[in-house]
C-alpha cells in the first residue's frame, strides 16, 4: 500500500505540473509575485510528458491498491492503514489530477480575435496598433486570460493573442484609451508585458 501511496502523490504532482501554465498566474496573482511567471515557460514543452507520466502514475497507484494481497502463512491481524494508504485518498488524488488535467482545456478552446468588426466603423475613430511582448504564455489558456482582460477595456476593437510568439496585437481607438491602459490589463492576468510598440492603423484593415 505504501507503493499506492508514493505513485498516486507522484502522478497528482505530475498533473500539477502540466497545469502550471494556466494556474500560475492566479497564484502569482494572489502572491503578489507576478514577475515570476516567465520562469515557468519552460514547461509548456514538457506537457505532454508529465500527462503521461500522471496516467502512468495513477494507474500504478490503483494497481497497487486493487492487487490481491499476499496470503500470510501467520494469522497475524491485518495491519492498520493510514488514510494516505486507503481508497478515499486514492480517489479524491485521482479526481484532482483529472481536474488539474482539464484545466487548460476549460480555459482555453476557440477564442475569437474580434471585438467590433473594423468594417462597421466611420473612418472617424483614430485607430492604431500596438503589439505587446507578454512573458508567460504557454498555452491556448494564456491566449484566452489575455484576450478576456484585454476585451474588457473601452475603446478595443481586435485581439491576436499568441504564447506561440509570446505577443498580443491589439487595434484600439487612440481618443478612448491607450497601450499603457492596454498593457496594465493584460498585466492584471499575471502575465508580464516587457515592452509594446505602435503605429496607426488605416480603417478597415483587421488584424
Amino acid at each position: 500500500m505504501k507503493k499506492s501511496a508514493l505513485a498516486s502523490s507522484t502522478g497528482l504532482l505530475a498533473a500539477v505540473a502540466a497545469s502550471l501554465c494556466c494556474v500560475a498566474p492566479l497564484l502569482a496573482l494572489l502572491s503578489g509575485g507576478t514577475g515570476l511567471i516567465s520562469g515557468l515557460s519552460w514547461v509548456a514543452p514538457l506537457r505532454p510528458y508529465l500527462i503521461g507520466l500522471s496516467a502512468l502514475a495513477l494507474s500504478a497507484a490503483w494497481y497497487f491498491h486493487l492487487r490481491p494481497a499476499p496470503v500470510e502463512a501467520c494469522d497475524c491481524p491485518p495491519e492498520k492503514q493510514s488514510f494516505l494508504q486507503s481508497r478515499g485518498f486514492l480517489t479524491v488524488v485521482s479526481v484532482l489530477g483529472i481536474v488539474f488535467l482539464a484545466i487548460p482545456s476549460f480555459t482555453g478552446g476557440n477564442t475569437p480575435t474580434t471585438v467590433e468588426t473594423i468594417e462597421s466603423l466611420t473612418g472617424a475613430e483614430k485607430l492604431m496598433t500596438a503589439t505587446f511582448a507578454v512573458e508567460g504564455m504557454t498555452c491556448g489558456g494564456c491566449e484566452k486570460h489575455v484576450y478576456d482582460a484585454v476585451h474588457k477595456v473601452e475603446g478595443v476593437y481586435e485581439i491576436a493573442a499568441s504564447y506561440a510568439d509570446k505577443n498580443t496585437v491589439v487595434i484600439f481607438n487612440a481618443d478612448q484609451t491607450s497601450p499603457e491602459d492596454i498593457a496594465a490589463a493584460i498585466g492584471t492576468t499575471g502575465y508580464v508585458v516587457s515592452d509594446f510598440t505602435t503605429s496607426p492603423t488605416p480603417n478597415n484593415e483587421a488584424l
